[in-house]
């Protein structure tokens, strides 16, 4: 009788977990009396029938929801120069955030058909969209596109894009720098504490990235010549728990800081650097107020003023069809946040060597003296 009782508890405990998720533990913490059998299970079935209405779990929802969230925060950033261009150049104007693809019965190639109909001018940013436009923009050769971060020629399709490498060069400089100064300590656990080693994370792995990363590491080598630069990829941009996890095995390795690439999984990536009081580097946009005593810089791309150049071009009628704009040092379309920023939230006397230091790298970017290869896809094609 004992056996039969312990099976028919097991029983009753594993319907427990499977029908409803709960432990006896927590299913006692929620428990209340009941003083209608009958009516009780009338509505307990009542309940299970609207779930069963709902139909069917996508378990792929959250992560779904995670891109598209990203992805409305980048464009939000691009809206901010819409705007200004609204204001100034008198143009009417829309944001559209395209789900991935499929995405509650909606193709990004259907939105962007639609967008293609009804506007003058359309701006898109991303590498699927990149492609739509590639294959679509002779279909409406009445309609102007300017294209963020790719390029494509075509005679209605006018494009920004970044030798981010140069800006990437500097952060890497700035580094080795930190380090030499004393700045930048190895972690305790490592038995050769003169060594540069320096984590950089990637969301997934893209030429863009590739190019950028390439950069990071000539200019680390140029100031260090024996620095390691280890690669990781989250696989995910829109993952904190997988940028997290490839952070912590980064981190693992005993690494002086972290550049972090990773779109939403970045989040997870510096909370874990933060954890073990890791130094970071950003990317995109001023990263600081994520951990203001740890982001030694961020390398950043002007995409908003890539954005009102194009509305403005096209307002103006100066649209540059055929035409790829490069945003480089030189022309302040990229760059990396000065260290003293971060020098002030640390409470850090920052040596003006390394200033002086950064200034001679960024001349001999800017005249040519130091070259950098881009290993991005400048051009998807020549749509002529």
């Amino acid at each position: 009788k004992k056996l039969q009782a312990a099976m028919e508890e097991k029983r009753l405990l594993d319907r427990l977990w499977d029908t409803y998720g709960l432990t006896h533990e927590a299913a006692g913490a929620l428990r209340q009396p009941v003083e209608d059998p009958a009516q009780a299970q009338r509505k307990t079935a009542q309940l299970n029938r609207a779930i069963q209405a709902l139909g069917t779990v996508n378990l792929g929802a959250l992560e779904e929801f995670q891109r598209v969230e990203e992805r409305c925060r980048y464009l939000t950033e691009q809206k901010t120069d819409v705007e200004q261009a609204r204001k100034e150049l008198g143009v009417r104007t829309a944001v559209v955030v395209a789900p991935p693809q499929g995405s509650n019965g909606l193709t990004q190639e259907g939105i962007f058909q639609a967008a293609a109909r009804q506007a003058d001018l359309v701006l898109l940013s991303g590498a699927r969209l990149h492609e739509i436009l590639r294959n679509n923009a002779a279909n409406f050769r009445q309609t102007k596109f300017g294209c963020i971060d790719t390029g494509i020629r075509a005679a209605n399709i006018m494009c920004v894009t970044f030798a981010d490498e140069q800006a990437a060069f500097l952060a890497g400089a700035l580094l080795s720098q930190l380090h030499r100064h004393g700045l930048l300590p190895a972690p305790g656990r490592r038995a050769n504490g003169d060594e540069l080693a320096l984590g950089w994370l990637a969301g997934e792995d893209d030429p863009q990235l590739r190019s950028m990363l390439n950069g990071f590491v000539e200019g680390v080598r140029l100031e260090s010549p024996g620095a390691r630069v280890i690669n990781g990829v989250a696989g995910s941009y829109s993952s904190p728990e997988k940028g997290r996890a490839k952070a912590e095995e980064l981190l693992g390795l005993d690494i002086n800081a972290l550049a972090v690439l990773a779109g939403r999984s970045g989040l997870g990536a510096v909370e874990a650097a933060m954890a073990q009081g890791r130094p970071l580097v950003g990317v995109d946009k001023d990263q600081q107020a994520l951990a203001p005593k740890l982001m030694l810089t961020s390398i950043i791309k002007r995409a908003d003023r890539a954005v009102f150049e194009i509305v403005k071009a096209t307002a103006q009628g100066a649209f540059a069809g055929n035409e790829i704009i490069t945003y480089d040092l030189a022309n302040g379309g990229v760059d990396i946040v000065s260290p003293q920023v971060w020098a002030r939230h640390a409470g850090v006397r920052l040596p003006a060597a390394i200033e002086r230091r950064l200034g001679e790298l960024r001349l001999e970017l800017t005249r040519g003296g130091i070259r950098l290869p881009s290993l991005r896809d400048r051009t998807l094609c020549n749509c002529r």
